[in-house]
C-alpha cells in the first residue's frame, strides 16, 4: 500500500492490459494519519494536429457514480466533457471522447487526472480528425449512386 503518494505505472507488471503491450495505470494515494488524498496525473505537451475534433482512449477505472467521479481530462487546466461510448455501473472499460475541436492546431498540455480513491488504467489514446465537408459529400454520393443503381436494377426484374 502506498500511504500519502500516487503512482503511475505500466500494466503488465501491476495492472492489467487493455491492448497491445502496454497500458498506463494512474492510482491516487492516501495518508492514513490525515485527511490528505493525492491524485494521480500524467500529462504531455504538444501540438493538435490542426485537422483532429476529437480526443478518443480507452480506460478502466471503478466506483463512483458518474464518470466525473473516477478521472479528469484537462486541456491547458480546463476541464474536458469526457463522455463513454458504453457505462456500466460500478466498474467502467469503455471507449470514451471528448471534443477538442477548439484545440486544433495549438500547442497544449493535457493532462489525465484519477481522483481518490479510483484508479485509472488508460490505452490507446489518439486523436481522431473531423472528415472533411468532401469526403462526407463523397460518401454521401456513392451511397445514392447505390441506392439508384439498386432501384434500376429491381425494375428490370
Amino acid at each position: 500500500m502506498f500511504f500519502g503518494t500516487a503512482f503511475i505505472g505500466l500494466s503488465g507488471t501491476s495492472f492489467p492490459v487493455l491492448n497491445g503491450n502496454f497500458s498506463a495505470g494512474l492510482v491516487p494515494g492516501a495518508s492514513p494519519f490525515t485527511t490528505l488524498t493525492v491524485s494521480a496525473s500524467l500529462a504531455q505537451t504538444g501540438v493538435i494536429p490542426s485537422d483532429v475534433g476529437i480526443l478518443q482512449f480507452e480506460a478502466l477505472t471503478g466506483g463512483g457514480p458518474t464518470v466525473q467521479d473516477y478521472f479528469g481530462v484537462y486541456m491547458d487546466g480546463q476541464r474536458l466533457q469526457v463522455l463513454p461510448m458504453i457505462d456500466q455501473p460500478g466498474t467502467i472499460r469503455a471507449t470514451f471522447t471528448a471534443d477538442i475541436s477548439a484545440y486544433a492546431g495549438h500547442e497544449v498540455n493535457l493532462r489525465f487526472t484519477s481522483f481518490f480513491p479510483y484508479s485509472l488504467i488508460l490505452d490507446d489514446i489518439a486523436f481522431v480528425p473531423i472528415p472533411e465537408p468532401s469526403t462526407v459529400s463523397l460518401l454521401a454520393c456513392a451511397g445514392l449512386g447505390l441506392g439508384f443503381a439498386h432501384w434500376r436494377f429491381r425494375l428490370r426484374k
